[in-house]
């Protein structure tokens, strides 16, 4: 009688045990689980953003050509803002050559009454990654009334077809407000990397720490086009550049509230401290 009531003691602490061990598994798959549809949700509304961003060109595709079909008289396809009459700072559709896809573009015209500019880059509030691959930095991301990347194929069709000029608007954690003027900008082919083809004379009050970088190569995390021999300067940086030797300039890297060794930069003004910047590009007159 004695070894029955051992082998039920036993019983049920061997079923507690499997019931306990039953319980931490489902825990775990439960927390994988949850760990994995962040990921997954993450990763979903990214590739939505992404998504949204196509789809805007090929509705600008589509309106191109289907005001062309109706009365082509009505389309004119503007080759940048300069070609828009009395254009305000707004979303317009430019076309950088006639063969070329149209697409939307953001054209800001700035206060301080030099003109109005194709903005190419913009970032304020640090709600888009910048650590993106070299296909997402050919092809451009982002939102261009929020913060965005035009694409360095774009970038490219629009300044080898004629010359254009630089503007790099910047502002610090503290507000203070600078800029640095380019009187040329070039980007090479995809062949040629997207290098840092042309850059002309620096004006300006923000000082000059984007000439060290001309003639370099476009670097990403995955294609690692820099020159510095101890790091990819991207994956360092988690952002893409035309960098050299890493610095003194990186507008692409992370965001104000991280390590500060990887922020973007401009190193004339300041370092890691960095809340605004806005890259535009016009044709020289």
């Amino acid at each position: 009688m004695v070894m029955v009531k051992l082998d039920h003691m036993q019983q049920s602490v061997l079923q507690g045990q499997i019931e306990l061990a039953k319980k931490r598994e489902e825990a775990a798959q439960s927390q994988n689980y949850s760990d994995k549809s962040l990921v997954d949700l993450k990763r979903a509304v990214q590739n939505n953003l992404d998504s949204m961003r196509r789809l805007e060109d090929e509705v600008a595709q589509i309106i191109t050509r289907l005001t062309t079909k109706i009365n082509p008289s009505l389309y004119t396809p503007y080759r940048s803002c300069n070609d828009i009459r009395n254009a305000q700072s707004g979303a317009y559709i430019i076309q950088a050559y006639v063969e070329s896809n149209p697409f939307m573009a953001y054209c800001h015209r700035d206060m301080m009454g030099i003109g109005i500019w194709l903005v190419i880059q913009h970032r304020f509030d640090g709600s888009l990654n910048f650590d993106r691959n070299w296909k997402e930095y050919r092809d451009g991301f982002g939102n261009i009334e929020k913060e965005f990347w035009i694409g360095l194929e774009r970038l490219h069709q629009l300044t080898s077809l004629r010359p254009h000029e630089l503007m790099v608007e910047l502002r610090n954690i503290n507000g203070t407000y600078t800029y640095a003027l380019y009187t040329a900008f070039e980007i090479g082919s995809e062949t040629e990397q997207y290098n840092l083809k042309t850059l002309g004379a620096y004006n300006g009050t923000a000082g000059d720490s984007l000439s060290i970088h001309k003639n370099m190569k476009f670097t990403t995390y995955d294609r690692d086009n820099d020159i510095s021999e101890r790091t990819n300067c991207a994956a360092y940086h988690k952002g893409a550049w035309w960098y050299n030797d890493c610095l003194p300039s990186n507008l692409y890297g992370g965001y104000i509230d991280i390590d500060k060794t990887k922020l973007n930069n401009w190193n004339s003004f300041t370092r890691g401290e960095l809340a605004f910047s806005r890259m535009m590009i016009r044709p020289k007159e």
